[in-house]
């Protein structure tokens, strides 16, 4: 196995709640802010593997077999599962904003798509299609 990179949101946690399976054995991964002194609440096997990738706070929880083999394959597939903010606003073409618990649920701005202009006019024209057909109650819409 190669040495990989495992992205980290402000040098300590992870980007946004995963969750993935592995041979039955699924791992959801919540995120944590290191104003609430969190720390690593999970199993060993994933508090090891997180302490050396640099990852300081984080839940995991772990449901099905709990074999150890299983749970680390099932944490590494967790890990590399995760997107970036900036990742997110590019393939969404949409601004990702948090609301944070330490500026009393302000929202934040995260990060804004790059290809903005093509995305808002896809959408646009999507939303134009949508508000020239009328809406019939009485007619299915599966039916056209």
């Amino acid at each position: 196995m190669q040495l990989q990179y495992i992205d980290r949101c402000d040098g300590h946690t992870i980007y946004h709640s995963l969750k993935q399976t592995f041979c039955k054995t699924t791992v959801a991964m919540e995120r944590r802010t290191p104003v609430t002194g969190h720390g690593l609440r999970c199993q060993r096997a994933i508090a090891a593997i997180c302490g050396l990738a640099g990852i300081r706070d984080l839940r995991a929880k772990i449901t099905g077999p709990t074999t150890p083999i299983n749970v680390v394959q099932a944490a590494f597939k967790t890990l590399f599962s995760q997107h970036s903010h900036q990742k997110l606003a590019d393939r969404s073409g949409l601004h990702v904003v948090e609301m944070r618990h330490e500026m009393f649920n302000r929202p934040v701005v995260m990060a804004s798509p790059s290809n903005s202009s093509k995305a808002t006019i896809e959408v646009a024209e999507q939303l134009n299609m949508k508000l020239h057909t009328p809406y019939q109650p009485y007619v299915s819409q599966i039916r056209k």
